[in-house]
C-alpha cells in the first residue's frame, strides 16, 4: 500500500516540517519518504542518441535525458581504444585531442526514419570530389531514391507491397523498411556505407476493451487490455501514460503518474499501474481509505472518487504525435458511514482530535460500530437502556460484490432479492442473480448501460432459450451466456446487504 504517517498522510502529504524518526510500522518519514531523505532511490534511465560522423566531424554524445551529477563507465567500455572520451561531470563524449573515430562517408545514424515526401537526408562526406551516389535497398522499396549527384535520399509515397526488417532496434522491429548500400566515388576511390531505412507506420489509434470501470479499494480488476489493430506492420506504441483529473475527493486531491514505476498515484497511493504492453490494471491500494475518511458525512451514499482519464501511447521517433483515448475510473469505499438514531452509551476516544481521525480508527478497530464527532471523538455501543443519541453507523463490506438488490416491479415473478454472481470482464459491472427453483425462472440483473439500457436504470435479464446458464467459473462467460436472451426492463432498486438476505431466507 504505502507508508502513511500516525495521522494518515502519505509521503506527498508531508511538509517538509513533518520529517521526523518517529517510526510508523517500522519505518519514520526520515527513511519512507523522499522529501524527508528517505525512499527508494532509483537512477533515471538515460540513453545516447545512435549516430555516426564523417572523419572531419565534430563529435558530440549528450545523454537524454541527462538527470545525473556524476557519469562512469565500466570496464568493458571501449571509447578510448575509437579515441573518445566522456566527460565525468556532464555524461557527453567527445573526440580525445588529435583523435579521429569516423567514416569517410556516412549518414547521420544506422537507421533512418522516412516519414513524409518533405524529408532529405544528406551524406556526411569529408573532402571533396563525390560523385556518383547508387543506392541498392533488399528487399527493394518504392519510396526511397537517391540523387546521384549530390547523395541526398529523398522519401516519394510508397507504390506496391511492402518489405519489413527486422534488424533494427527492438521498438522498431518489423516496421516496413530495408536494409540498404549507398556506393560513392571520391576522386578514382569508391566508398561504400550501409544503414536500415525505415517508413514508420504508428498505430492510428488507441482503444481499450472498456472506457469506464468501477473499482473497490483493495480490489483488482483484470486487466484493461489495448486493441491490437489487425493491420500488419503498424508501430505499437513503445511507451504509455496517464493524466486524470479527480472529483468527489478533497480539492487538494492529486493524481500523478510516475514513469520510472508506471504507477499511477492518488495523493501518494497506488491505484493503478501500466506494464510496457500498455495493459492497466486498476488496484486501488488499501490505504487509499485514508482519503474517503478525509470526507465529511451527508446521508447514507456510498463514498466514491471519479477519475477522468487520458491515457497516451508514445512511440519511441519523436516526430510521431502520440494517440491517446479516455477511461473513466470510479473508486468506491469498502465501509459506509450512515448516520443512525439509536438508544446507546458512550465512551470517550481521546486520541482522535479530528472527525477524519475518528473515522479513521473506527473504520481500522474491528469492536468499533458507531460513533459521533462533536469536539471530540465518541465510541458508542447500542444498548436498550442507553440515551437516544444520533450517531454515524460503519457498516463493513459495503461493495458491490458484497450488496445484494431489492427489486420491485409490477410484474410480480421479476420483483426479488438479486445477488451478486460475479463480475463481467468484457462489458465490466456486476451480474446478479435472481436463484429460483427452475432454471427457466432464474433472473439476471445488471446496471443499464452494460445491459442495454439507458443511464441510471437497470435490466433484467433471461437466460439463453439456446443454452442451459451454468455458473461460469471465468467472468468473461457471463457476457457469453447472457446476451443472447437479455430482456431489457427499467426497475426501481435499494440495496440489501448479503448477510440480511440469508437471515430472511434463513426465516423463511
Amino acid at each position: 500500500g504505502g507508508w502513511l504517517s500516525v495521522d494518515g498522510k502519505s509521503c506527498m502529504q508531508l511538509a517538509a516540517s513533518d520529517c521526523s524518526d518517529e517510526k510508523v510500522r517500522g519505518q519514520s518519514s526520515n527513511e519512507a519518504c523522499c522529501q524527508c531523505g528517505g525512499g527508494v532511490v532509483t537512477p533515471t534511465p538515460f540513453s545516447y542518441p545512435n549516430s555516426r560522423w564523417s572523419l572531419d566531424s565534430n563529435i558530440v554524445l549528450k545523454p537524454e535525458p541527462r538527470t545525473a551529477l556524476r557519469y562512469t563507465v565500466d570496464s568493458k567500455c571501449e571509447l578510448a581504444a575509437h579515441n573518445l572520451t566522456m566527460d565525468s561531470s556532464s555524461g557527453e563524449i567527445s573526440y580525445m585531442a588529435g583523435g579521429m573515430a569516423a567514416d569517410v562517408l556516412s549518414y547521420s545514424s544506422v537507421t533512418l526514419l522516412f516519414h513524409d515526401d518533405s524529408e532529405e537526408k544528406l551524406p556526411l562526406t569529408t573532402g571533396s570530389g563525390w560523385s556518383k551516389f547508387e543506392l541498392g535497398c533488399a528487399p527493394e522499396v518504392s519510396w526511397l531514391s537517391i540523387v546521384a549527384s549530390t547523395g541526398a535520399l529523398r522519401y516519394a509515397a510508397p507504390s506496391g507491397a511492402t518489405g519489413g526488417v527486422s534488424v533494427a532496434d527492438d521498438i522498431l522491429f518489423g516496421q516496413d523498411g530495408a536494409v540498404c548500400v549507398v556506393t560513392a566515388w571520391q576522386t578514382h576511390k569508391k566508398h561504400q556505407t550501409t544503414f536500415v531505412a525505415i517508413r514508420p507506420r504508428p498505430w492510428p489509434t488507441l482503444q481499450y476493451d472498456l472506457d469506464a470501470v468501477a473499482v473497490s479499494v483493495g480490489e483488482d480488476l483484470h486487466p484493461l487490455n489495448p486493441k491490437p489493430h489487425k493491420e500488419q506492420g503498424l508501430m505499437k506504441p513503445w511507451a504509455f501514460s496517464m493524466a486524470c483529473d479527480v472529483s468527489g475527493a478533497a480539492s487538494s486531491t492529486r493524481f500523478t503518474y510516475d514513469r520510472i514505476l508506471n504507477m499511477g498515484l492518488l495523493d501518494g497511493h497506488p491505484i493503478l499501474d501500466i506494464s510496457p504492453d500498455g495493459a492497466i490494471t486498476v488496484a486501488p491500494a488499501g490505504t487509499l481509505s485514508e482519503l474517503f475518511d478525509a470526507l465529511s458525512v451527508s446521508g447514507s451514499q456510498r463514498k466514491a472518487f471519479t477519475l477522468g482519464c487520458r491515457v497516451f501511447g508514445l512511440f519511441p521517433d519523436p516526430d510521431l504525435p502520440p494517440v491517446e483515448t479516455t477511461l473513466t475510473i470510479v473508486v468506491q469505499d469498502t465501509v459506509c458511514w450512515v448516520p443512525q438514531n439509536i438508544k446507546g452509551t458512550g465512551l470517550p476516544h481521546a486520541s482522535a482530535d479530528t472527525e477524519a481521525k475518528c473515522r479513521s480508527q473506527c473504520r481500522a478497530d474491528e469492536t468499533c460500530a458507531n460513533y459521533k464527532f462533536e469536539g471530540q471523538c465518541t465510541r458508542y455501543d447500542a444498548r436498550s437502556d442507553g440515551n437516544p443519541v444520533t450517531i454515524i453507523a460503519k457498516v463493513t463490506n459495503c461493495t458491490n460484490e458484497g450488496t445484494c438488490m431489492k427489486v420491485t416491479h409490477s410484474e410480480w415473478y421479476l420483483a426479488g432479492t438479486y445477488c451478486p454472481l460475479g463480475r463481467d470482464a468484457v462489458l465490466g459491472g456486476i451480474v446478479y442473480l435472481r436463484e429460483h427453483v427452475t432454471q427457466q425462472d432464474m433472473v439476471y440483473l445488471r446496471e443499464g448501460s452494460s445491459g442495454g439500457c439507458g443511464a441510471n436504470e437497470w435490466a433484467l435479464m433471461a437466460p439463453s432459450s439456446a443454452e442451459p446458464f451454468r455458473a461460469p467459473r471465468h467472468p468473461a462467460r457471463l457476457h457469453q451466456q447472457l446476451q443472447p436472451g437479455a430482456l431489457p426492463l427499467v426497475v426501481r432498486h435499494e440495496g440489501v446487504g448479503m448477510d440480511e438476505e440469508q437471515e430472511e431466507d434463513e426465516e423463511g
